[in-house]
């Protein structure tokens, strides 16, 4: 079967709509949320989009629960793309189900960057705070696992810098990208 030009391009929409953007470094996501923002539809509206800070990252990903996992206490590799699901790529948005608060691949498949910088001591300190952002330090946040990880970097509250050596520059392609949009309160 002859494949028309149209065909190829179908499969590349296809596959924009149904995977999650890799390869995404913290400064590049930086730019997108930026540019996102400017956009006349979106400052017409009010809304303004950044990366999630650490703290809003785990609250998210843990859906209302307190185990490793928003689904229990321990990994799944029908749950979550990881190591031990042996798919070795990033998978569609859509195979695994989303959590109770209707967010997917919030464990495993990519990781996603966070405001934050990294700093191993200071995230458990304000944890309980209102939210406050890290921006001391050379490294970035990144959060979620990917789909070649063990189990234990996927976990909600994994947050380990040695696994993943990120400056602001360094792309993967195990990072994607997670944003947050500001919505203005209604009067």
């Amino acid at each position: 079967v002859a494949h028309q030009p149209e065909d190829r391009c179908r499969s590349a929409i296809d596959r924009a709509i149904l995977y999650p953007l890799d390869s995404v470094s913290w400064a590049t996501a930086q730019e997108f949320v930026k540019k996102l923002s400017e956009l006349p539809e979106e400052k017409k509206a009010g809304r303004t989009y950044r990366l999630p800070t650490e703290a809003q990252w785990e609250y998210a990903c843990r859906a209302g629960t307190t185990t490793k996992y928003w689904y229990g206490k321990t990994h799944d590799a029908t749950k979550m793309n990881f190591g031990e699901s042996k798919i070795g790529k990033p998978t569609p948005v859509d195979k695994y189900a989303a959590s109770p608060w209707g967010l997917r691949d919030m464990h495993g498949n990519l990781y996603q960057p966070c405001e934050d910088h990294y700093d191993k001591d200071i995230f458990p300190e304000h944890l309980d705070r209102d939210d406050p952002v890290n921006r001391k330090g050379d490294f970035r946040v990144m959060r979620g696992g990917a789909f070649g990880d063990i189990q234990r970097r996927c976990e909600a509250a994994y947050r380990g810098r040695d696994a993943n050596p990120t400056t602001p520059t360094v792309s993967r392609s195990y990072f994607g990208l997670r944003v947050v949009c500001d919505v203005p309160e209604k009067r």
